[in-house]
């Protein structure tokens, strides 16, 4: 009797030795197939604050990026159609002072002219992201400028030097002050970004208010015309160089955000990842341990019931 209770004895160490070695196998399987640690925050406890303040910092990051993703889309737009216009302006200057002067050039002609620039100007300042209208302001969801072709025509030389809060070239359902909003987002912790451009700015009023002063009466003011033109090259070329500098900031705040985001997740794999070829290594091992627990276990059972029926 005493053999049997010793066998049996010994048979319970060996099952809790082989659950125990059951579990671990179970642990090193996940930890080989996830790459981590176990237990999440528990098996990481010595560094879970720090692998938490990582974890909001990166949500942090990873939202300025988002921003940044609709500032690039957007002054990339804005390039765009502020190359448009200037290209149309330089176009404009051109055309006039070749067409200034000559007998055969009849109004009717002169106004095709201006009106097809009239036209190329409300497409530049037409253009959208997604639903929203960019030269807008505020009111995204209104095109920024009426039919310019069809407007009334100037009696008087446009484009004071301190240009009108709200040009009459404007959509009626944009206000002043909604027109020159411009947008703004938050690229850091500490840092904000305006940007945008507004179908109202200076070098845009100089531009459309001189091809309607040359509508007006294109033999006569053609002189004066040309000249705002020019004033309005030099204002588009402004705004293209501060819409070049946001973008030019936008690229190294998203280089910053990449270091970031790349030595946080660094960081955090220290912590949570474990050695692939330790694990393994431990897997095997624990593979053959537990075969040979089995096999004890079996002869233990065998030995306990030849002793029993002795």
């Amino acid at each position: 009797m005493t053999s049997i209770n010793s066998t049996y004895g010994r048979y319970l160490d060996v099952t809790r030795q082989t659950q125990s070695l059951n579990t671990q196998l179970n642990s090193l399987q996940e930890q080989l197939a996830t790459g981590k640690k176990p237990g999440g925050l528990a098996g990481v406890s010595r560094d879970a604050g720090q692998l938490l303040k990582g974890k909001e910092v990166t949500q942090r990051a990873e939202s300025y990026m988002r921003s940044l993703n609709a500032v690039d889309r957007r002054t990339e737009l804005y390039a765009n159609s502020l190359n448009s216009l200037s290209k149309t302006a330089a176009d404009a200057r051109e055309t006039l002072i070749r067409l200034e002067g000559q007998d055969k050039v009849t109004q009717e002609m002169l106004e095709g002219e201006l009106n097809g620039w009239l036209q190329d100007i409300k497409a530049a300042l037409s253009v959208k992201d997604g639903d929203r209208y960019l030269f807008s302001g505020s009111a995204t969801d209104e095109p920024p400028v009426k039919d310019l072709d069809k407007l009334a025509t100037l009696n008087a030389l446009p484009g004071q030097d301190t240009p009108n809060d709200r040009p009459d070239y404007i959509n009626t359902d944009i206000s002043g002050l909604e027109i020159w909003t411009r947008d703004g987002i938050h690229i850091d912790d500490d840092e904000r970004m305006d940007y945008g451009v507004s179908a109202a700015e200076p070098g845009i009023q100089d531009f459309i208010n001189s091809l309607l002063y040359a509508k007006d009466n294109p033999k006569d003011n053609l002189q004066q015309a040309r000249d705002r033109l020019e004033r309005a090259a030099t204002g588009l070329g402004e705004l293209e160089a501060q819409n070049g500098f946001n973008q030019a900031r936008a690229a190294a705040k998203r280089e910053h955000h990449n270091g970031t985001l790349d030595f946080l997740e660094k960081t955090a794999g220290k912590i949570e990842d474990v050695d692939l070829a330790e694990v393994s290594t431990k897997l095997s091992m624990t593979q053959t341990v537990l075969q040979a627990s089995y096999q004890s276990t079996a002869r233990l059972l065998q030995t306990s019931l030849a002793s029993f029926l002795r």
